[in-house]
């Protein structure tokens, strides 16, 4: 007897070893990175699943930034939020944090949430980003971070969302109940801020000279307060009435009321208004669960558009349907055998209707995508797009051979009309035939067009033209010269000092227009015209 207890006690201790080692590790090879001004703030972070299958989760991570202006210094902070599985192996993903044009520091702290055997987080940071002016600013120690997952409990959620929750709270509700004072203690903040910042402290032994020259500079400085003091005023009215406008709209104020009946609490939200009654906005919610959920919208002209709602457990659900449907499970089976592995999911919705797109890749990096659209929650189509080297080869032949079946078909009908002269017109070349000098000056001019279509309302037109000209631009910069598709152009520009992520999200937005199914907005065109500019920028440097 003694001795089948010592068995089933040596067993209890083993599956609770197992239990145990079943964990997820976040790493970060630094714990500050150097970046100069005007580079792309590129953050790797090593991933380790150790539960033997994929793992879902909500990637969290909060950014604050602070930016020195002579003597005035700027803060903000921001949270975001977005959906990650993880595979069954050890990965890498990277966080692009955009650029800076002032020197400057991010803090950036990273939580991922996830629900195995009861919620669990796994926290990562603080990661400090540098933005120097020059390289002997950097200091690229290698001092590793590390953090494994550990339960998540009701007080660890709290700790994490309180202080944003509250103040989000606080904002939305003092905003509907009285909007016209809810900027005075800021205002008077900011002032005292101002004040400080900008006083003019005299040494009373100072010659005359000193104190000549400290009156100028007091003089320039109260100037400067007064500059900054009332382009802030101005900010501060015209978010005022953008926030007052967004918060008074019903339909706004009945789907906010219905979150908060079913347990969500806003923690955090942003409002970026181009005038007071034109502009963007995006609340952000968490319920008890950890489960996530945002209001997203467009404002013109007093006029809500576009106004979304989604959640993490909508989402979740649509998923899982989808993962039942045998077009897709054929799909990912199919890709599954030859190497690939998820890497990443996204979610685009317009009104009843919501695309899923998950992302593959293979060790050759090689990258695939099965799309599903649902309509009002039922599957529509399943479609793959495959971009691997044997999918191009394949494409290729099938290319060459309808190539010479028309050619054949084309000599067979000018011979039996040969006494007719035909002109034949091809407009539809996407990609010209240019010199190595010219397709800047090229793609400039095609921007130019898409601009004068977007003024004149054409946006469709408008998108089109814009993205014939960033393929051209980079087809000729990355020296292949020839017409891509959006998914090709990406995986050829890998290896190139390119903003991959900034370009991919810009041609995602020009397909989705010019195959209506999504509307513009005035941001998204502001999107794809800075990309180029960025892009033709980086350019003309390199060429002097």
């Amino acid at each position: 007897m003694k001795i089948i207890g010592i068995l089933f006690l040596f067993i209890f201790l083993v599956s609770l070893q197992v239990v145990d080692a079943q964990d997820i590790l976040f790493s970060s090879e630094k714990t500050e990175y150097y970046f100069n001004i005007g580079e792309e703030a590129i953050i790797p972070i090593e991933i380790n699943n150790t539960y033997g299958k994929q793992i879902s989760g909500i990637l969290q991570y909060t950014m604050t930034q602070q930016i020195n202006q002579g003597n005035v210094q700027f803060s903000n902070s921001n949270t975001e939020a977005k959906s990650l599985v993880l595979n069954e192996e050890s990965q890498k993903i990277t966080l692009d944090l955009g650029t800076s044009d002032n020197p400057s520091d991010l803090i950036m702290n990273l939580n991922f949430n996830y629900n195995e055997n009861g919620d669990r987080t796994v926290p990562l940071g603080p990661i400090i980003i540098h933005f120097v002016s020059d390289d002997s600013q950097k200091n690229n120690q290698q001092n590793k971070l590390q953090s494994s997952s550990q339960p998540n409990t009701q007080s660890q959620q709290q700790d994490f969302f309180s202080q944003q929750e509250q103040q989000m709270q606080q904002r939305l509700d003092e905003l509907l109940a009285n909007p016209e004072d809810f900027f005075s203690q800021q205002e008077q903040q900011m002032q005292q801020r101002l004040d400080e910042l900008l006083a003019n402290q005299q040494n009373p032994l100072q010659n005359q000279q000193q104190r000549l020259q400290n009156n100028q500079l007091s003089q320039d400085s109260n100037a400067l307060k007064q500059q900054i003091q009332k382009q802030l005023q101005q900010d501060e009215q015209i978010k005022k009435e953008f926030e007052k406008k967004v918060l008074s709209n019903d339909d706004f104020r009945n789907r906010h009321q219905y979150l908060l009946k079913n347990g969500y609490n806003v923690t955090n939200g942003s409002f970026n208004p181009i005038s007071n009654d034109t502009g963007s906005f995006d609340i952000r919610y968490n319920n008890t669960n950890g489960k996530w959920a945002t209001l997203q919208g467009n404002m013109k002209d007093g006029t809500i558009t576009d106004l979304k709602q989604q959640t993490q457990e909508q989402q979740e659900k649509l998923l899982e349907k989808l993962k039942q449907n045998k077009q897709f499970q054929q799909f990912h089976n199919q890709l599954v055998t030859e190497g690939f592995s998820q890497n990443d999911v996204n979610f685009r919705s317009n009104e009843n209707e919501t695309d899923i797109r998950l992302q593959y890749e293979n060790q050759k990096h090689d990258n695939a995508t099965i799309t599903a659209n649902f309509e009002n929650d039922e599957i529509k189509n399943v479609t793959l797009e495959d971009n691997s080297s044997n999918t191009y080869d394949l494409i290729l032949l099938l290319i060459s051979v309808i190539v010479i079946v028309s050619a054949i078909s084309i000599y067979f009908v000018i011979k039996k009309f040969k006494k007719k002269t035909f002109t034949v017109i091809n407009d539809s070349s996407p990609i010209p035939k240019l010199k190595s000098y010219e397709y800047l000056t090229e793609s400039k001019k095609l921007i130019s067009q898409a601009q004068q279509y977007h003024d004149k309302g054409e946006y469709k037109e408008a998108f089109g033209i814009a993205g014939k000209a960033i393929r051209l631009f980079l087809s000729y910069d990355a020296g292949f010269k020839r017409e891509t598709t959006s998914e090709e152009l990406i995986r050829l520009i890998q290896k190139h000092n390119y903003p991959i992520e900034t370009i991919r999200e810009c041609l995602k937005i020009i397909d989705l227009v010019e195959f209506a199914k999504s509307n513009t907005t005035p941001d998204d065109f502001k999107k794809i015209i800075s990309l180029f500019n960025k892009l033709s920028n980086k350019q003309n440097i390199n060429k002097t």
